[in-house]
């Protein structure tokens, strides 16, 4: 017995071994990309706002998005000695924070290690929440299912908001078994203050978690009958609840410092209180002078819900929309990841749904999760790329690490033929991330052929990451003079590049232009803009995102 326990250990320790040696590998194959990227297009949106919230102690930029990633990616530049510098518009401020002192790459960089925290966390829970419901061998798996990854490596070496996302949900549904298993006083308040941490990160977390737990009460429900049932929230006292909701209230305010602002003055409330007539102005107005915590939170979620049902501009297959298409995801999940890791997901989740019914919750959980977390983006209208639903990967990651296991395990009992295959297919998983090399961001897989800019562009494919390369690659050209349509907020004066001017959509201009790829596809597809570039073929493909031409007299 003694024996059995010391190799259990053993196994323990070699497992965590190899979990910090696959966090480490994918943290250096992320800072491969920092000095090749230049700034995405939201990047110096979310360093001016966290860097506002830091050395200003306000948050008015945008709250579209909660505070706490945009902290952390302003906290690199914060400890550079670097502070706010007081510009109205958040994209000028990003920009003279990163080009502080002329040490453009070095504060990007700063910025981006911030987000090195909230990919741990990812790792760190995905692992936790495998080895407690599967073992070692899962959480190995998985947690290097999910750091080979393109799309995850992209968005963890950025300094945006989607990875927090990921751990966001991740966080929160680990937190959500934990507290399942045994809803007790302690476990309540923890598992409250977790939510507030990860509704903290993004407004999408909320929304994503919101459909995991209709997933949760779904399993729960069939579960019952089959075994004793899991006694559900409800079912607690009501104190627990109401602790459970006042210690995630106050991490969001905690977030927010703790701000208390009056309505009147939120932007357009003022106008609004001037059309009203005597009588009602009367009750409206003290109602508008009551200070309120959260008002910030509760107005961000108004501006996401605002920008859905507005829509964005999107580009699916050669096609413009702004209200977007229904199978925009499951297109993208399919031609921006590794196709062997989601044959392994799709094996690891016929496995757990063959397990007994009884046995469901929460062994089957992840496929839930993940159905879940898709069928709930199919409506949306913000369809922008992978990045949006990026979450879906950690279920999808255990998926395919049980998998992984349960072969190990077959080949064991003397059968040969599926552990080969789980062999075959990680190592092509292995192979597919692989050939990404550094440009993990504008990454697809076969399906999308040789022209993915025909299937998606945006930030899948072209987010304004290709600057500097144009910078080297003009410079080594010896390029006299540009005309350039650049999709990106970068400030091209302090880019690198030779004198420029602008390249107008719909007037020839001719000598050495360079074009994104998103404005060549998606307001061609929109209005024919640049359609007098079709009659030439780019000189060079600059990175992924960047096509340059040389237009004849």
């Amino acid at each position: 017995m003694r024996s059995t326990a010391r190799k259990h250990g053993n196994w323990a320790v070699i497992s965590l071994g190899i979990l910090v040696v696959v966090f480490g590998l994918a943290v250096f194959r992320i800072a491969g990309t920092y000095a090749i990227y230049s700034q995405t297009f939201d990047e110096a949106y979310h360093i001016a706002c966290g860097m506002e919230w830091l050395s200003q102690g306000t948050y008015t930029y945008e709250v579209q998005h909660p505070p706490l990633v945009r902290i952390g990616v302003a906290l690199g530049p914060y400890l550079l000695g670097i502070r706010s510098y007081g510009n109205r518009d958040p994209e000028v401020e990003g920009n003279a924070v990163l080009n502080n002192s002329g040490q453009y790459f070095r504060v990007l960089t700063a910025a981006r290690l911030g987000n090195l925290i909230f990919f741990a966390l990812s790792c760190a829970c995905l692992a936790i929440w495998a080895w407690r419901q599967y073992g070692p061998l899962t959480a190995v798996f998985s947690t290097l299912l999910f750091t080979i990854l393109p799309p995850i490596l992209a968005h963890a070496g950025l300094a945006t908001t989607d990875l927090g996302c990921t751990a966001g949900v991740t966080l929160a549904l680990l937190g959500a078994l934990t507290w399942i298993e045994k809803p007790d006083f302690w476990r309540t308040v923890a598992f409250g203050l977790v939510l507030g941490v990860a509704f903290l990160m993004k407004f999408l977390v909320i929304f994503f978690v919101g459909v995991c737990a209709v997933a949760a009460f779904l399993l729960m429900a069939l579960r019952r009958g089959k075994a004793k049932p899991i006694r559900p929230a409800v079912a607690l006292r009501p104190l627990h609840l109401a602790l459970a909701v006042l210690a995630c209230l106050l991490v969001l305010w905690a977030g927010y410092r703790f701000r208390v602002t009056r309505f009147a003055e939120r932007p357009g409330v003022q106008a609004l209180l001037a059309e009203m007539s005597p009588a009602r102005l009367r009750f409206a107005k003290p109602l508008a002078e009551i200070p309120l915590p959260l008002t910030e939170f509760v107005r961000g979620l108004n501006m996401v819900w605002d920008h859905n049902s507005g829509g964005h501009p999107s580009f699916l297959f050669g096609h413009y929309s702004r209200r977007g298409w229904w199978y925009f995801f499951p297109v993208v999940l399919g031609v921006k990841t590794p196709v062997a890791f989601l044959l392994l997901a799709l094996i690891g989740a016929g496995m757990m749904l063959r397990l007994p019914l009884e046995t469901w919750w929460p062994k089957a959980a992840p496929v839930f999760f993940a159905a879940a977390m898709l069928l709930s983006v199919l409506p949306s209208h913000i369809n922008l790329g992978v990045r949006h639903i990026l979450p879906i990967y950690a279920p999808l990651a255990l998926c395919g690490g049980y998998a992984l296991a349960r072969g190990a395990g077959y080949f064991k009992d003397g059968k040969r033929l599926l552990p080969a295959a789980a062999v075959i297919l990680l190592l092509l998983a292995c192979a597919e991330s692989a050939s990404a090399h550094h440009d993990y961001l504008p990454w697809f897989n076969v399906l999308a052929g040789d022209h993915p800019e025909r299937v998606l562009v945006d930030s899948d494919l072209d987010w304004g990451q290709d600057l500097h390369r144009l910078s080297e690659r003009l410079s080594a050209r010896n390029v006299p003079e540009l005309a350039i349509a650049y999709f990106g907020a970068a400030d091209l004066s302090r880019s690198g590049l030779p004198p420029y001017h602008a390249a107008l959509p719909f007037q020839k201009t001719t000598g050495w232009v360079a074009v994104s790829v998103r404005l060549l596809m998606l307001q061609r597809a929109r209005d024919g803009s640049f359609a007098w570039l079709a009659n030439y073929r780019p000189v060079e493909w600059v990175g992924k995102s960047i096509w340059l031409y040389y237009v004849d007299e």
